[in-house]
């Protein structure tokens, strides 16, 4: 508790307008630039929704992210750490947003990715079918949410749940999880209403899949969200 009462004191408190936002993702960083006062949101300030105490920030050259190893020692060794608030250099940060701006643009494996992403669609990638698919979204997932396992389910269209955590603070994490081809068409509704219907007041659902989304599944989970009734991503 001393912890979580000194991060959010820090960044009430000590974070000021102009100073720098870092999110490492994977072997490139996000880096962003504060441009508001603090501001406490009471409308989610619940277990359900999280995340009262807000700042604005604006990221660099539209959001374009920097390899890891552009970064200086002293910076890209402090990010290994837990931490989610804590002083950096901000001068070496400084120095690779105003001098290093082309490295902001040296992502040559996005083109692999939409490739990879193109024959995972059309169903061209040896090995992928809807267990091996559903194991690499739980190792992803788990990185972001701890203890993430699979549950042993039917697909009964009455609701189902493929992936399932607790998080401390009362987070209950629901994940559904479909492989689609091109010729099973977009994700309709009906997966939607299967995982919500597997899912208990204020607990939170996300969705992934390997194929397209259709408007008719993106109004559904929204009428969930609007109606408070359960708490859908896609």
């Amino acid at each position: 508790m001393g912890q979580a009462a000194g991060t959010i004191f820090r960044f009430k408190e000590e974070m000021a307008i102009g100073d720098y936002v870092l999110v490492p993702d994977g072997r490139f960083v996000y880096i962003g630039k504060v441009v508001s006062e603090y501001k406490y949101e009471s409308t989610v300030d619940s277990s359900q929704e999280g995340y009262p105490h807000q700042r604005w920030v604006e990221w660099v050259y539209d959001k374009r992210a920097i390899p890891r190893k552009m970064l200086t020692g002293r910076v890209f060794d402090s990010l290994k750490g837990k931490k989610s608030l804590f002083l950096k250099h901000f001068e070496d940060i400084e120095e690779n947003v105003k001098n290093k701006r082309h490295y902001f643009s040296q992502q040559n494996d996005i083109a692999i990715k939409d490739e990879y992403l193109k024959k995972l669609q059309k169903g061209g990638l040896f090995g992928v079918h809807s267990s091996s698919f559903e194991d690499v979204v739980c190792t992803i997932l788990s990185i972001y949410f701890t203890g993430l396992r699979r549950l042993a389910t039917t697909s009964s269209d009455l609701g189902d749940t493929d992936l399932y955590t607790e998080l401390p603070g009362d987070v209950k994490i629901c994940v559904q999880v479909k492989h689609f081809y091109p010729k099973d068409g977009d994700l309709k509704e009906w997966v939607v209403k299967q995982l919500a219907d597997s899912m208990e007041a204020g607990e939170h659902g996300i969705i992934v899949t390997s194929g397209t989304i259709s408007e008719g599944a993106r109004n559904e989970a929204e009428r969930y969200l609007t109606r408070n009734i359960r708490k859908l991503v896609l």
